[in-house]
């Protein structure tokens, strides 16, 4: 073989290389964005159902021993753009809207938890059994006024940079847990990463009459409120 054979034989041996590991790279980086989409769509699914499971345990409530509703309070309550301050471990009433309307939205959503409508866990000091936050940690019960004691969830659910992984943008919520040394709310916890903004619609009629129940009423300001027929959120990724 003479040296012009081998330079041509080793030009088209490095053009067929360079051909296959253009190929092998093309095919690594489409099987990646793929399997990133495929992930971002799983997690943009699981904030919904997660949300779409808490709206409709809003105002829930079990009946006392005279047949009325332990729990009659505002079952949900939304601000577009955010709570003022998401992370505020603020009575439920005291909540204000973040004067910022273009950010992603916040809900806080209360109902009476129970074994069945949470995930329980085991209190460590007591070794019984506790309906769960949406934070996974146990809900004492508390008085929520008028002298009922309940385990009353309230779980805030809202947008933030998540500190602990490189600031992504994640669902967070923060939950009741009704110890009164921690000002009655659990840490806020991340629950899935990858949620850049949050978008809640309500569908609403008028005002209800004063003998029916009222917990799941949205406060509209004032002394009036709606009474929410559905809900519509919509997640970003």
């Amino acid at each position: 073989m003479s040296l012009v054979e081998l330079m041509v034989a080793m030009a088209i041996g490095l053009f067929l290389v360079g051909a296959v590991a253009a190929i092998y790279v093309a095919a690594a980086n489409g099987s990646r964005a793929s399997t990133l989409e495929s992930q971002m769509n799983e997690d943009a699914s699981l904030a919904l159902e997660i949300l779409q499971q808490q709206l409709r345990l809003a105002g829930y409530s079990d009946l006392d021993a005279k047949g009325e509703r332990k729990f009659r309070g505002v079952g949900a309550r939304g601000c577009d753009g955010g709570f003022s301050d998401n992370t505020a471990d603020q009575d439920f009433d005291a909540m204000a809207c973040s004067t910022a309307s273009t950010g992603p939205d916040a809900i806080a959503v209360r109902y009476e938890a129970t074994l069945l409508n949470t995930q329980p866990v085991t209190d460590l000091t007591t070794s019984v059994l506790q309906p769960a936050n949406c934070s996974f940690i146990g809900i004492s019960a508390w008085d929520i006024g008028a002298g009922v004691t309940i385990p009353l969830a309230d779980n805030r659910y809202y947008i933030a940079a998540d500190g602990n992984n490189d600031g992504v943008p994640t669902l967070f919520c923060k939950g009741k847990n009704g110890s009164p040394t921690s000002g009655g709310f659990a840490a806020a916890t991340a629950l899935i990463p990858n949620i850049e903004d949050m978008q809640i619609t309500y569908a609403v009629t008028t005002a209800p009459s004063t003998d029916l129940l009222h917990g799941n009423r949205i406060p509209r300001g004032g002394p009036s409120w709606w009474w929410p027929q559905a809900f519509c959120s919509a997640m970003e990724i």
